[in-house]
């Protein structure tokens, strides 16, 4: 850190204990003071702690032991704060009496405007260090890749075999070597390091006469990572209802965090609709979007994108389009009319896909409706949805009263509730009957012949014969289309009476023929 002093500047040696300074209460709560630097120069020394959080000393005053009792330094004090870091500073005076090598004792201890004390800082032990001594210590951060740059000068590099450089993540413990330097050294780029945690730093000056080591103070900064992060990938992705359901694997070991983006449906550009994503053990990011905004009948466009723990995003990865599955059914047709024509159901309804894209067909169903017990059954065959809006039915009985359903179905399969209804009542018809009945007696027996009735939808022909005083009886069914008979089975002796009949598909029988008596 730099000096606010306009002199030069020789730094001190420092060490720093546990013990507690003077003026403690449970009544004040700040946040943990710290030392961090200290210069000395013409007569005067500079000391600067600092804190950490949301709640700094308000004011501050600084002590010094004389005599082992705590004394009030008559000095300049002052106190900044940067982000969440705040920092105290004091410049004292040498005191009387001190000589080169001795050890002054400093601490602050802060206070609230009604005069509580809160928890003294640690004490900080400073001597002059005599012949060897650093300056112009710092830690900053490198601006364009990852890592941190100190720098020091240090009084007499001539006198020096090599510096040797200790890190820590703590302030007060488990500093390690990580590199030895030569002795004309000014400075070294740690790059061995994770962005954005703090390291604290430590160089000692080993002399080449090998007497004990000179000690800087401690100095720290945190790495900046300004490379791009490796982007995510998605593993799998599907639509759930309103919404869709994202799971991305992170592939950077120094990610921060995972960011969705998506589009709203109509341009092609993203934009970020999630928060930071935690990155769990397993490395994958599960994403649910249900947002309210979207629509089932629209396909939209993800993509995610890695972010540093220095707050660098990566480039979007591969993109998936997904729709949202449909949760609310569709509206049913409107307008559904039924009439009969040719003996047929004729049934029109209101066509859905005009209006809404995501309609993928529709049901159909029937019923009797003189059928008490009668329900409702499907007339789609094999289960299709039926895909255009109308339907001639050719199943329907004459002489029956039907009920007909029919339903929207979109594409995720929902149905639309209650459904359109009408109904429509068959007129029974009954079919042509014969005519131009003709008979004679011949060797084989009774011939007869009638000419072809030409009625479509003639399933039989009956033939029927009985004496007089006696019920007609069917005698034969022939098939529909045929004109003639010989009969058998009719003794000679015997007058007979004949007649014939059509029947069509349904089971309804025409009228009778004129009738034909044969001796």
């Amino acid at each position: 850190m730099k000096s606010n002093m306009g002199i030069a500047v020789t730094l001190l040696l420092v060490l720093t204990i546990g013990i507690k300074g003077i003026a403690q209460t449970k009544k004040l709560s700040n946040d943990k003071i710290r030392f961090i630097q200290s210069e000395y120069g013409k007569g005067l020394i500079y000391l600067k702690w600092y804190s950490t959080g949301k709640n700094p000393a308000k004011q501050f005053y600084p002590f010094r032991y004389e005599n082992d009792k705590p004394v009030a330094v008559k000095s300049i004090n002052m106190s900044y704060s940067k982000d969440d870091s705040t920092f105290y500073v004091v410049q004292d005076t040498i005191p009387p009496g001190r000589i080169d090598g001795s050890l002054i004792q400093y601490f602050i201890t802060p206070y609230d405007t009604s005069g509580n004390a809160g928890e003294s800082s640690e004490i900080a032990l400073v001597s002059q260090s005599g012949r060897g001594w650093f300056s112009k210590t710092k830690a900053d951060a490198l601006e364009k890749e990852k890592g941190i740059r100190i720098t020091w000068l240090f009084s007499d590099n001539k006198m020096l075999k090599h510096f040797e450089l200790y890190r820590s993540n703590d302030f007060y413990n488990n500093y390690k070597l990580i590199s030895t330097l030569p002795p004309d050294a000014i400075e070294f780029s740690d790059r061995q390091i994770m962005p954005d945690l703090v390291y604290y730093y430590m160089i000692k000056a080993v002399p080449a006469d090998g007497n004990h080591p000179f000690s800087s103070n401690v100095i720290f900064s945190a790495g900046f990572n300004p490379n791009k992060p490796i982007p995510p990938y998605i593993k799998f992705a599907k639509a759930v209802k309103n919404g869709a359901e994202i799971h991305i694997m992170a592939t950077d070991k120094e990610a921060g965090g995972i960011r969705v983006y998506r589009n709203d449906g109509k341009s092609l550009e993203l934009y970020a609709v999630s928060d930071l994503l935690k990155i769990p053990d397993s490395l994958v990011v599960v994403y649910v979007d249900t947002a309210s905004a979207l629509s089932g009948r629209t396909t939209y466009i993800y993509a995610a994108k890695t972010e540093s723990t220095s707050f660098v995003e990566s480039d979007l990865s591969e993109k998936v389009y997904i729709r949202p599955l449909i949760s609310k059914p569709p509206r049913e047709p409107y307008e559904l009319t039924a009439y009969e024509e040719d003996g047929q159901v004729r049934l029109f309804w209101e066509n859905m896909q005009d209006n809404d894209p995501a309609i993928a067909g529709y049901t159909l169903k029937r019923k009797e409706l003189n059928s008490k017990t009668a329900s409702f059954i499907e007339m789609n065959e094999g289960g299709k949805l039926l895909n255009l809006n109308y339907y001639t039915d050719s199943t329907a009985k004459p002489g029956t009263a039907y009920a007909y359903q029919v339903n929207s179905v979109d594409i995720d399969g929902n149905i639309s509730k209650g459904g359109s209804i009408a109904s429509v009542s068959l007129q029974q018809e009954a079919p042509a009957q014969p005519f131009a009945l003709r008979a004679y007696r011949s060797d084989e027996g009774i011939y007869l012949q009638w000419s072809r009735t030409l009625y479509q939808g003639i399933q039989s022909v009956n033939l029927y014969r009985y004496e007089k005083g006696t019920k007609p009886m069917l005698l034969m069914k022939l098939p529909a289309d045929a004109v003639e008979y010989t009969d058998a089975s009719a003794p000679d002796g015997k007058t007979y009476f004949y007649y014939v009949t059509t029947m069509n598909k349904n089971g309804m029988e025409s009228l009778p023929s004129d009738e034909i008596a044969v001796e």
